[in-house]
């Protein structure tokens, strides 16, 4: 975990005296690196599927909004477009059913950008969004990574000296949604945890239906079908008025799992961020990129059940709340 350090006047000599004691370089770009992470606010915006309910009523017809914001106050509701859609679908909770391709039933430009109808049970909105390119100028980018708490890109960049150099990044978005029957089923319902097959996906270990107030929620992240360890896995859930959210943080540990502690009913948002450098051989024909970033998201609603008092679930790490 990084610990950041914000050099106030009175505290600049203390930091000076152990910065000196470090090799120049390794100073300069320890003292770079806390500098950038001390000054830069949140700027990383997230895309999400919000459906017009999580709980769904047989023959209902759902509206699923694409949702862009920061911390999950909605800035757009993006309209479909197929160009930017590599995969989306409704996966029901039999797998003997097959999933419903939803390409085929989604007209271009739709406002919400996805329609569903349920006849009974759970379901899960799968969505895979074509890979894009971005460049950012300096000081945007550096901030970007600073608020994903991607320390070994900005220590890298400050390294090779590109720290006041353009950000080049290609990525790719992986969303999924889950909506719940309104009336639970005693049948084991195992479709929250179940592997869809998106290179980075986040998979939820506990019910969501079942799963109450005061109790932890277990996720696993993987990539590329293996445990991501070492992530940095954010929930986010939603005031009642909708103008803030809280935002809980944990560590996925080398089974790739975190947790958190469930602490309202209620829309809840997981997600994360996976940076890594392109290697000059990795790169496309005209694609002058430097990263590739991955985001996954997995929305949901926890029920409104009597509270009991907080369990540990397995997990790795303990929520924090960041920037209240």
């Amino acid at each position: 975990m990084t610990r950041t350090i914000r050099l106030s006047p009175p505290l600049w000599p203390v930091a000076r005296r152990h910065f000196c004691r470090l090799r120049p370089l390794a100073a300069a770009t320890t003292l770079l690196v806390t500098l950038l992470a001390a000054r830069m606010p949140a700027r990383a915006h997230d895309v999400w599927l919000e459906p017009e309910t999580f709980f769904a009523v047989p023959g209902q017809e759902i509206g699923v909004p694409l949702r862009m914001g920061e911390r999950l106050r909605v800035e757009d509701q993006k309209p479909f477009h197929r160009d930017a859609v590599t995969r989306f679908q409704l996966v029901f909770s039999s797998p003997r059913k097959r999933p419903l391709d939803l390409l085929t039933l989604t007209q271009e430009g739709q406002q919400p950008f996805g329609r569903i109808r349920l006849d009974g049970g759970n379901a899960l909105l799968v969505l895979d969004r074509s890979q894009r390119r971005l460049t950012l100028d300096a000081e945007k980018f550096n901030r970007y990574l600073a608020d994903e708490n991607q320390t070994a890109a900005l220590t890298q960049r400050a390294q090779l000296g590109q720290s006041t150099q353009l950000g080049k990044e290609r990525y790719i978005r992986y969303l999924k949604a889950l909506v719940q029957d309104r009336e639970p089923s005693a049948a084991p319902a195992v479709l929250y945890r179940r592997r869809i097959g998106q290179r980075l996906e986040i998979l939820l270990e506990n019910d969501p239906a079942k799963v109450r107030v005061g109790q932890r929620l277990s996720v696993k992240v993987i990539f590329d079908g293996r445990p991501l360890p070492g992530m940095k896995v954010s929930a986010l859930h939603r005031d009642r008025d909708g103008t803030d959210a809280r935002i809980l943080s944990g560590t996925t540990d080398a089974r790739g799992r975190t947790s958190f502690a469930i602490d309202a009913p209620g829309f809840w948002l997981v997600r994360l961020v996976y940076l890594r450098p392109i290697a000059p051989a990795d790169r496309k024909d005209g694609d002058d990129s430097q990263w590739e970033s991955f985001w996954s998201s997995y929305s949901f609603a926890v029920r409104l059940l009597p509270a009991v008092s907080a369990t540990t679930m397995p997990g790795s790490s303990s929520p924090t709340a960041v920037r209240p």
